[in-house]
């Protein structure tokens, strides 16, 4: 009961401070955004597109806050939403006719990203902050850069509409788990959904990568990295699908608010 206690003490005191970050990632992502929007010359819709990645983030991990058992984020968290401030502009450039010429820009955000998630956590490690909303913010954040990197491999014309499958096969997998309850039975750990993410990312950004330009003359390669992305990381998932409907039969049903998809 003390326990319980202390947390519900703390919880008022997170909410505030996690309200004011989330206003400051949402000011970042805007102000960041219209600088690029006007370096790059891009329409002003380049800024509301990139505002929605900060927002769809918070109002995926807003729910799970009480997952974090600290007043405060943390360095690791922290670092996670400016990982969300960095990708933001990365949402504008879709549906932009100038975004090829940014091309390798492009690639250098989404690198940087990456590296930023490399770091995170293992900064949640180093300050012992790690907890169940870190990883779920994290989470949420990869899902929505890879649908990113997903749809700027589609409107570079590096693949064809197909790619989205790998960037919306999480979100297919969560959905499934609604209409058919053996789909939410809890996944075993497994070390080959990060090996699969980070090829599948690795991928997709190597995509992006103005291949088909004359001066380098690789116009099918730009193809044949997202094919291995959409490969990768949807045969991952794929994977435990096939696994959870083979203990269809014997797994209990978890809890919902808990449930995650494999990343």
């Amino acid at each position: 009961m003390a326990g319980e206690s202390a947390e519900a003490d703390l919880y008022p005191i997170l909410i505030r401070r996690a309200s004011r970050d989330a206003v400051v990632t949402l000011g970042g992502a805007l102000l960041l955004a219209a600088a690029v929007t006007t370096a790059a010359g891009l329409s002003i819709l380049a800024v509301i597109k990139a505002a929605a990645i900060p927002i769809v983030l918070i109002v995926l991990v807003a729910p799970h806050l009480r997952e974090h058992p600290l007043e405060h984020l943390g360095p690791a968290n922290h670092l996670t939403l400016l990982r969300a401030v960095v990708v933001s502009p990365l949402a504008g450039f879709i549906g932009e006719a100038s975004a090829e010429t940014y091309s390798l820009g492009l690639v250098a955000v989404a690198v940087l990203a990456f590296v930023m998630d490399w770091v995170d956590g293992r900064v949640a490690r180093a300050t012992n902050t790690a907890s169940p909303f870190g990883a779920r913010l994290d989470m949420e954040l990869d899902g929505l850069t890879v649908l990113l990197l997903t749809g700027l491999a589609l409107w570079l014309d590096r693949a064809g509409v197909w790619v989205l499958a790998a960037g919306l096969a999480r979100y297919a997998f969560i959905g499934a788990g609604w209409i058919w309850p053996w789909m939410e039975a809890e996944l075993p750990p497994a070390p080959r959904r990060a090996i699969a993410c980070g090829l599948g990312v690795t991928a997709l950004v190597a995509a992006l990568a103005p291949w088909s330009l004359p001066w380098a003359g690789l116009p099918w390669m730009g193809p044949l990295l997202s094919t291995a992305a959409v490969v990768i990381l949807v045969g991952s998932f794929a994977i435990d699908v096939v696994w959870l409907w083979r203990i269809r039969h014997q797994a209990p049903r978890p809890d919902r608010a808990r449930r995650s998809a494999p990343g």
